[in-house]
């Protein structure tokens, strides 16, 4: 009895010290990434992106300086007994005066000289011109101008090219240049409208 309680307890404590291979992954655990297709539209975007805005920029400066030289020339001319201000036509209503999207008073100052009056809105503010136009031909066309609106005055002096362009060159006492035109069928009148202003 005494042997078999001996061989009991040795098996009991008996710990099996032999080296045992168990396979298990010791590698990396990276997450596994999909390889996602990037188009070749999002590639060359993300190469060139500073150059094509660069380009871009230059390109939209261009338009603009392009359009600021292009841009429509306004129309101040009499035609047929009437006043015609782009495609604005002031009808006669009185003597000397005509009227519609503006009021217009023109009027002879001397035998050389006519004078020009115009009251008109801009961007909701009435503003009131006038100018005198000193016809002596064929040395030169000009009108000096006074604008005011508010308690803002500012005047401008215009010269009539003698090249047949039928172009006017207004300058602003603040420096601002625009132009202006009669057309071939229209003849030259004092023109009191305060084109390019920001009133």
């Amino acid at each position: 009895m005494g042997s078999w309680f001996k061989s009991k307890n040795s098996q009991r404590n008996y710990i099996d010290r032999t080296p045992q291979n168990i396979p298990m992954p010791i590698g990396d655990f990276d997450v596994v990434h999909k390889n996602r297709r990037v188009s070749p539209l999002t590639r060359f975007w993300h190469r060139n992106s500073r150059n094509l805005i660069v380009v871009i920029a230059l390109a939209l400066m261009a338009i603009g300086s392009y359009a600021a030289v292009n841009r429509p020339v306004s129309e101040v001319y009499a035609y047929g007994g009437n006043i015609v201000v782009d495609s604005n036509v002031l009808t006669p209503t009185s003597q000397d005066m005509y009227s519609g999207a503006a009021t217009y008073l023109l009027r002879p100052s001397s035998s050389t000289a006519v004078v020009g009056t115009a009251a008109t809105y801009v961007s909701g503010v009435a503003v009131v011109g006038t100018c005198t136009m000193n016809e002596e031909l064929p040395l030169s066309v000009t009108e000096t101008c006074r604008f005011t609106w508010n308690s803002t005055s500012i005047t401008s002096i215009d010269t009539l090219a003698l090249d047949g362009s039928g172009i006017w060159t207004r300058t602003y006492s603040d420096g601002t240049v625009v132009q202006f035109e009669v057309p071939s069928q229209g003849s030259a009148v004092p023109a009191p409208f305060p084109f390019g202003l920001s009133v």
